[in-house]
């Protein structure tokens, strides 16, 4: 599913930000990616560090909003709605194998589980008067290997 497209330069470039690699059941090793959604020109990626004592695994919290867009081209809301859904099915297959790796926006490989309260479509505004675009909006934890 993780596209690549040769630049000019003959370098190979990522056509998505982020991707999954599930460890385990029906779908592993295949990879999922992912566009992040923007906010005045900033990627929605957030990794925060944390400190929890033993017996905790959990390493790091880390926040994302997947773009919800055909072909990364900005269409009616009904539409975005639609792939929203795709995207979360998705998401879902990916919790079920449970062991999961996890390339960020920073290019790091993470162990992760996905939180598993749910995930949120939201619409993200970035000029007044435009129709808003949509994320989905993800919450992750790395953990010790």
């Amino acid at each position: 599913m993780v596209g690549f497209a040769k630049t000019l330069g003959g370098l190979m470039k990522q056509a998505h930000d982020i991707y999954f690699i599930p460890n385990t059941g029906d779908y592993k090793g295949q990879k999922y990616g992912f566009m992040l959604s923007q906010s005045n020109r900033i990627k929605s990626w957030t990794v925060n560090r944390l400190y929890k004592s033993a017996p905790s695994m959990i390493k790091e919290r880390i926040e994302f909003g997947i773009a919800v867009r055909d072909k990364n081209v900005a269409s009616s809301s009904a539409i975005e709605l639609s792939i929203a859904s795709k995207i979360i099915d998705q998401l879902e297959e990916i919790t079920k194998a449970g062991d999961t790796d996890l390339v960020g926006l920073d290019g790091i490989q993470r162990k992760v589980r996905i939180d598993r309260t749910g995930f949120q479509t939201r619409p993200v505004t970035n000029e007044v008067g435009r129709n808003p675009e949509y994320e989905v909006h993800v919450i992750c934890w790395s953990v010790y290997e």
